[in-house]
Protein backbone atom coordinates (compact mmCIF):
# COMPACT_ATOMS: atom_id res chain seq x y z
CA UNK A 1 0.00 0.00 0.00
CA UNK A 2 1.09 3.64 -1.04
CA UNK A 3 0.01 6.64 0.71
CA UNK A 4 0.55 10.08 -0.97
CA UNK A 5 0.07 13.31 1.03
CA UNK A 6 0.91 16.59 -0.47
CA UNK A 7 0.00 20.14 -0.34
CA UNK A 8 0.79 23.56 -2.11
CA UNK A 9 0.00 27.01 -0.77
CA UNK A 10 1.53 30.33 -2.02
CA UNK A 11 0.64 33.53 -1.18
CA UNK A 12 2.03 36.96 -3.14
CA UNK A 13 1.81 40.64 -1.79
CA UNK A 14 2.17 43.42 -4.50
CA UNK A 15 1.61 47.19 -4.38
CA UNK A 16 2.26 48.68 -7.79
CA UNK A 17 0.78 51.10 -10.19
CA UNK A 18 -1.99 49.73 -12.58
CA UNK A 19 -3.56 52.52 -14.76
CA UNK A 20 -5.75 53.38 -17.79
CA UNK A 21 -5.98 55.54 -20.63
CA UNK A 22 -9.25 55.80 -21.92
CA UNK A 23 -11.06 58.09 -24.94
CA UNK A 24 -14.63 57.57 -25.97
CA UNK A 25 -16.53 59.59 -28.79
CA UNK A 26 -20.46 59.33 -28.75
CA UNK A 27 -22.45 59.48 -31.23
CA UNK A 28 -26.63 59.52 -31.57
CA UNK A 29 -26.64 56.69 -33.65
CA UNK A 30 -22.97 55.12 -32.27
CA UNK A 31 -20.15 55.06 -29.49
CA UNK A 32 -16.44 54.91 -29.87
CA UNK A 33 -13.98 53.85 -27.43
CA UNK A 34 -10.33 53.22 -26.71
CA UNK A 35 -8.37 52.21 -23.60
CA UNK A 36 -4.43 52.10 -23.19
CA UNK A 37 -3.25 49.64 -20.66
CA UNK A 38 0.53 50.74 -19.96
CA UNK A 39 2.49 47.76 -17.82
CA UNK A 40 2.50 47.94 -14.14
CA UNK A 41 4.93 49.05 -12.51
CA UNK A 42 5.93 47.25 -9.55
CA UNK A 43 6.68 49.37 -6.00
CA UNK A 44 7.20 46.42 -3.69
CA UNK A 45 5.98 42.60 -3.94
CA UNK A 46 7.00 39.38 -1.42
CA UNK A 47 5.73 36.15 -1.72
CA UNK A 48 5.62 33.05 0.37
CA UNK A 49 5.24 29.53 -0.21
CA UNK A 50 3.88 26.69 2.05
CA UNK A 51 5.04 23.08 0.87
CA UNK A 52 4.81 19.71 2.23
CA UNK A 53 4.63 16.35 0.72
CA UNK A 54 4.98 12.61 2.35
CA UNK A 55 5.39 9.35 0.44
CA UNK A 56 4.97 6.29 2.25
CA UNK A 57 5.20 2.65 0.82
CA UNK A 58 6.63 3.21 -2.01
CA UNK A 59 8.86 0.48 -2.20
CA UNK A 60 12.46 0.91 -1.66
CA UNK A 61 12.35 0.96 2.12
CA UNK A 62 12.16 4.30 2.45
CA UNK A 63 9.90 7.24 3.23
CA UNK A 64 10.54 10.48 1.98
CA UNK A 65 8.97 13.82 3.88
CA UNK A 66 9.55 17.15 2.50
CA UNK A 67 8.03 20.40 4.01
CA UNK A 68 8.81 24.17 3.33
CA UNK A 69 7.26 27.20 5.72
CA UNK A 70 9.22 30.35 3.62
CA UNK A 71 8.10 33.82 3.51
CA UNK A 72 9.78 36.90 2.50
CA UNK A 73 10.33 35.77 -0.99
CA UNK A 74 11.46 37.76 -4.30
CA UNK A 75 8.46 38.33 -6.10
CA UNK A 76 7.37 39.86 -9.19
CA UNK A 77 4.51 40.64 -11.01
CA UNK A 78 3.47 41.60 -14.69
CA UNK A 79 0.92 43.07 -16.64
CA UNK A 80 1.08 43.52 -20.11
CA UNK A 81 1.04 46.60 -22.81
CA UNK A 82 -2.55 46.85 -24.13
CA UNK A 83 -5.27 48.54 -26.09
CA UNK A 84 -9.02 48.17 -26.47
CA UNK A 85 -10.77 49.52 -29.04
CA UNK A 86 -15.27 49.15 -28.48
CA UNK A 87 -18.48 50.02 -30.56
CA UNK A 88 -21.65 50.35 -28.94
CA UNK A 89 -24.34 50.62 -31.51
CA UNK A 90 -28.34 50.73 -29.65
CA UNK A 91 -31.01 48.72 -30.90
CA UNK A 92 -34.14 49.77 -29.45
CA UNK A 93 -33.76 49.80 -25.78
CA UNK A 94 -30.66 47.50 -25.50
CA UNK A 95 -27.11 48.49 -26.85
CA UNK A 96 -24.46 45.93 -29.00
CA UNK A 97 -20.82 46.04 -27.46
CA UNK A 98 -18.23 45.08 -29.88
CA UNK A 99 -14.50 45.02 -28.52
CA UNK A 100 -11.06 44.13 -29.96
CA UNK A 101 -8.54 43.86 -26.80
CA UNK A 102 -4.79 43.81 -28.05
CA UNK A 103 -2.46 42.93 -25.55
CA UNK A 104 1.92 42.98 -25.97
CA UNK A 105 3.69 39.42 -24.83
CA UNK A 106 5.00 39.41 -21.81
CA UNK A 107 8.66 37.68 -21.05
CA UNK A 108 9.37 34.69 -19.28
CA UNK A 109 9.39 35.31 -15.38
CA UNK A 110 9.17 33.87 -11.80
CA UNK A 111 6.44 35.25 -10.07
CA UNK A 112 7.63 34.15 -6.87
CA UNK A 113 11.22 32.95 -6.92
CA UNK A 114 11.57 29.62 -4.72
CA UNK A 115 14.49 27.99 -3.52
CA UNK A 116 15.24 24.40 -3.86
CA UNK A 117 12.98 22.30 -1.71
CA UNK A 118 15.02 19.32 -0.40
CA UNK A 119 13.62 16.27 0.70
CA UNK A 120 14.39 13.65 3.82
CA UNK A 121 14.79 9.95 3.76
CA UNK A 122 13.41 8.50 6.33
CA UNK A 123 14.68 4.62 7.08
CA UNK A 124 12.59 1.84 8.28
CA UNK A 125 12.92 0.99 11.75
Amino acid sequence: MSLIISEVYFEQSSYGLFWKIGLAWIYPKVEFGVNITPPYIDFYSKGKIKYGEFLAGMGSGSDIFTYANLKNLKAKRKVPFGIDFGVGIPIRKSKLHVTLDWHNKVSFYDRIVIPEIVSENEEPL
